[in-house]
């Protein structure tokens, strides 16, 4: 979204999708001497004047179009918010109802045929009301500038799971493999899959400073978008992701996951008890950093 090069200057501000960042003053944190700044947010004056002058299609009942386009920005402001503006679940809820609707009268985008109920419409008018709210934000925690960046790749086996880490110049700094607890064993792919992964991201939480980032390669695809989008439709799954971002969220930390094939994938050795080669490493290493761009 940024650079923190470019934000690393006291006063500095920057403009990305129609929302501003900013820095307040530098402080240091006596105890550890690390330079923090807080970060600041608010949409852009150019934005925020044309959503003041924009008059929403109150009356009743509404086209799907312009109630899906008002959601919309709804749903924008609160995807850039540091911190949570209300619940926006009902937000969430009209708009489902709206599909719903669309579905079962075979409408079309214009037809005038939706009526919006009594909560909805106060539940509307509330998160407008704090859309047009345009003071500066500020994070509850401060940003760290400078983020320390670790790689790893995660693997399961029936019997076993394992990841490797790798240093900052692309070698093994550390391998490990162990056997599933017995509870575990007999659990669908999927959440070994998961599992292995969070037991790696746990191991680099409890090694390293606060402020990680964390880029992590899977060869299973639903571990990957089930790490990415801290959800699944797994109940099992969606507590060890709750725990999860508690955890990352205690720490400052932010992980990005990257979709590796299983030949390329050097943590393999270790879910099945052997040492990646040399070579492994290397190529698991090229395809991870391909990966991210």
């Amino acid at each position: 979204m940024y650079s923190s090069k470019r934000l690393c200057t006291d006063g500095c501000q920057a403009e990305y999708l129609g929302v501003a960042f900013s820095l307040k003053k530098k402080q240091k944190r006596s105890s550890t001497g690390d330079t923090y700044h807080t970060l600041r947010h608010r949409q852009c004056k150019k934005k925020h004047t044309k959503w003041t002058e924009l008059q929403p299609e109150w009356e009743q009942p509404h086209t799907a179009r312009s109630l899906a386009a008002f959601i919309g920005k709804i749903l924008w402001r609160h995807s850039i918010s540091l911190e949570p503006m209300c619940a926006i679940a009902p937000v969430i809820s009209i708009l489902r109802r709206l599909a719903t609707h669309r579905i079962s009268t075979k409408s079309t985008w214009d037809d005038k045929n939706f009526t919006l109920t009594e909560d909805e419409i106060l539940t509307r008018a509330m998160h407008w009301d704090l859309c047009l709210l345009n003071e500066w934000h500020e994070a509850r925690n401060d940003l760290i500038v400078e983020r320390h960046i670790v790689r790893l790749v995660s693997d399961s086996s029936d019997r076993q799971w394992g990841y490797l880490i790798f240093n900052q110049d692309g070698e093994k700094a550390f391998e490990r493999g162990h056997r599933w607890s017995i509870s575990l064993q007999g659990q669908h792919i999927f959440l070994k899959e998961l599992c292995a992964a969070v037991f790696a991201i746990r191991h680099i939480l409890t090694v390293n400073p606060p402020g990680v980032d964390i880029h992590i390669g899977i060869d299973n695809s639903a571990a990957a978008n089930a790490i990415r989008n801290m959800y699944s439709g797994n109940v099992m799954a969606c507590k060890i992701l709750d725990k999860l971002r508690q955890e990352l969220s205690a720490k400052q930390a932010r992980v990005f996951v990257h979709s590796l094939r299983s030949e390329d994938n050097a943590s393999d050795a270790a879910s099945r008890g052997k040492k990646a080669s040399a070579e492994q490493v290397e190529n698991c290493y090229q395809h991870l950093l391909a990966a991210e761009e």
